[in-house]
C-alpha cells in the first residue's frame, strides 16, 4: 500500500539534519564573532591589564625603584610588557628604570648605566625617551585622569606599541607598553586555534547528532511498524515501552488502540456473522414460506379440482345410474376428507411450533402403549400382509401420551407404506438409562444420504412424483420433529442393511426430577 512506503526523508534524517544545521550555525556564528570582535575585545582586555599594572606601580612607588623591583619584574614576566619610569630634569626626562637594560643575570631594575659605561652611553640614556620613539597620546586626558592611552612608534626599529602613559605620585612618569606585533601574533594563534576547535566541534556534533537521531527515531520506527500492522488488521504486534516520556506514552496509546481495535473488529465480525446468520435464516424462512404455499397449493389443487368436477357432473345429471351417482359422491367425500386431514395436520403442526399446545405429561407403561398403536394400524399392515414384531419391556415412561402416540403412528404408517408386501416391521424399545429409545425398522429401499435431513421438512417427499396412492401429505415427519423438540427428546433416521430405521426417545418415570 502507498501509505506503508518508507518516506523519502525519514524523521531520523530530519532530526540529524536539524542538529547538524544548528551545529553549523552555532560554530559559524562563533567563528564570525571571533573574527569580527576578538581583536577589539583582546585589545580592550589588554588595556585593562595596562591600567591594573599602572595602578599597582603608582600605589607602590615612592621614588625608589629598588623597593618595587620585584613587583616590576613579576609584572613584566607575567604580562609580557615593557616598562619605563622617567624623572623630569631641566633638559627633559631622565629614565630611572627601563626594561630594555639587562645584565648577565637578568634585567637590571635601575636606569643607571654600568659604572664603566662611556659618557656617550650616559647621554644616550638621558635622551632615551626621544631616541627614536614617537608618542601619540592626549595630554589633556593625562592631566585630568593621571593616565592616558596612546600609541608609541619606534622609528628606528619600526615597531609599534600600545602604551599607557601615567603620572606617578612623586612627579615621575611611567610608560607601560605592549608590542602590537605581540598582540597580533597572539590574536592570530587564538583565531587559528578557535577555527580548528570549531571544526573539531562541528565534526563531533555531527557524529553525536547521527547517533542521537538514530536512537531518538528508533522507537518511532517501531511504533510505525505496529501502526502499519494495525492497518493490515494484524494486532499481534505490540510496542515494547522502555521509557515514560512522550514517546513511551505514545507507544502505550498505540498498544491500547490496537487492543481496542482488535476487540471492536472482533465484535463487529461477530455482529456481522450474526447478521449474516439472521439474513440467511430470514432467507430460508422466506424460501420455506414460498415452498409452503406452493406445496399447500399443490396438495389442495387436485382434491379441489376433483370435488369441483364431480359436483358439476352431479348438477347436470351426467350420471346414468344410481351407482354412478354414489361413486361421484364417494369421490367428493374422499377428497374432502383428504383436504380436511391436510388442514388439520397443518393446524396441529402450526400450533405445536408456535407453542400453543403444551405437552400434558403423564406416566404410562411402554409395552401397552406400543401394542395399542400397532393395533390401530393393524388394518393397514394386513392389507400388505406385513408382520409387525414388538420387543418392549416393562418400563414406566413419562411424557404426553397422545403426542408420543402420534409420533409412533407416523413412524409406523410410514414404515407400512414403504415396506414391500409380505415384509417385516420391527419395533424395538431399548433402555438407555434416563430414557428409553423406541425404534421402528422396516425392510425396503434405503434413503439417500443427502435426503436423511431433508425428510423432516414440510411437504418433503422422497417420491418426487408426489404419487397420491399412498395418501401421504409430507407433513407427518414435520409433526414428529415439532413434538420431539417440544419434549426435548432425541429423534432421527438411519439406514440399515435391510432397510430404514426411525427412532425417538421418551423420558423414564423414575429418572424425571
Amino acid at each position: 500500500m502507498s501509505g506503508c512506503r518508507r518516506p523519502k526523508w525519514s524523521i531520523k534524517y530530519k532530526f540529524f539534519l536539524a542538529i547538524g544545521v544548528i551545529a553549523v550555525i552555532f560554530v559559524g556564528l562563533l567563528s564570525a564573532l571571533n573574527l569580527a570582535f576578538y581583536d577589539d575585545y583582546y585589545l580592550f582586555q589588554k588595556q585593562h591589564v595596562l591600567i591594573d599594572i599602572y595602578e599597582q606601580v603608582r600605589d607602590a612607588y615612592t621614588g625608589d625603584v629598588e623597593q618595587i623591583s620585584d613587583l616590576l619584574s613579576e609584572m613584566e614576566n607575567h604580562y609580557g610588557v615593557r616598562m619605563t619610569i622617567d624623572r623630569p630634569v631641566e633638559d627633559g626626562w631622565e629614565p630611572v628604570y627601563n626594561s630594555i637594560f639587562t645584565t648577565g643575570k637578568g634585567k637590571d631594575t635601575t636606569a643607571a648605566p654600568p659604572p664603566d659605561a662611556p659618557e656617550v652611553f650616559h647621554d644616550f640614556l638621558r635622551m632615551m625617551p626621544n631616541r627614536g620613539d614617537r608618542f601619540d597620546y592626549d595630554e589633556t586626558e593625562l592631566e585630568q585622569k593621571g593616565y592616558t592611552f596612546g600609541k608609541m612608534q619606534d622609528t628606528i626599529k619600526n615597531n609599534e606599541f600600545i602604551s599607557i602613559i601615567g603620572n606617578l605620585e612623586n612627579g615621575d612618569r611611567m610608560v607601560v607598553r605592549i608590542p602590537v606585533a605581540y598582540l597580533e601574533e597572539n590574536s592570530a594563534f587564538t583565531t587559528v586555534f578557535l577555527l580548528l576547535t570549531s571544526l573539531v566541534t562541528l565534526v563531533v556534533c555531527i557524529v553525536v547528532a547521527f547517533f542521537i537521531s538514530r536512537q531518538f527515531s528508533k522507537p518511532l520506527i517501531e511504533i510505525t511498524g505496529v501502526a502499519n500492522s494495525m492497518a493490515a488488521f494484524d494486532f499481534t504486534k505490540k510496542y515494547e515501552v522502555r521509557s515514560r516520556d512522550e514517546i513511551g506514552q505514545l507507544g502505550e496509546s498505540i498498544n491500547l488502540l490496537s487492543e481496542h481495535l482488535q476487540q471492536a473488529i472482533g465484535e463487529l465480525r461477530q455482529t456481522n456473522e450474526k447478521l449474516s446468520e439472521e439474513v440467511e435464516k430470514e432467507r430460508r424462512i422466506d424460501e420455506m414460506r414460498r415452498e409452503f404455499i406452493i406445496n399447500v397449493s399443490h396438495e389442495l389443487k387436485t382434491p379441489i379440482a376433483l370435488v369441483q368436477g364431480y359436483a358439476e357432473g352431479l348438477k347436470v345429471n351426467i350420471n346414468s345410474s344410481e351407482e354412478d351417482k354414489n361413486y361421484y359422491c364417494d369421490i367428493i367425500m374422499d377428497e374432502a376428507a383428504r383436504m380436511n386431514r391436510l388442514v388439520m395436520q397443518l393446524l396441529s403442526l402450526s400450533r405445536i411450533e408456535c407453542g400453543n399446545i403444551q405437552p400434558e405429561l403423564c406416566d404410562f407403561e411402554l409395552t401397552p402403549f406400543v401394542e395399542e398403536v400397532v393395533q390401530k394400524t393393524r388394518l393397514l399392515a394386513d392389507e400388505k400382509n406385513l408382520t409387525v414384531l414388538i420387543a418392549a419391556g416393562d418400563i414406566l415412561c413419562f411424557a404426553d401420551y397422545d403426542m408420543m402416540e402420534r409420533v409412533l403412528i407416523n413412524y409406523l404408517t410410514n414404515a407400512i407404506a414403504h415396506t414391500p408386501r409380505g415384509g417385516v416391521i420391527r419395533i424395538v424399545c431399548a433402555d438407555e438409562g434416563a430414557r428409553v429409545r423406541v425404534s421402528v425398522e422396516n425392510e425396503g429401499e434405503q434413503i439417500a444420504p443427502e435426503e436423511l435431513t431433508k425428510i423432516w421438512e414440510k411437504f418433503y417427499k422422497i417420491d418426487k412424483s408426489r404419487n397420491r396412492a399412498d395418501g401421504g401429505t409430507g407433513i407427518g415427519l414435520s409433526i414428529v420433529r415439532a413434538i420431539m423438540e417440544t419434549h426435548g427428546g432425541d429423534y432421527g433416521v438411519e439406514n440399515t442393511d435391510a432397510g430404514v430405521r426411525f427412532y425417538f426417545t421418551i423420558d423414564k418415570k423414575d429418572c424425571v426430577g
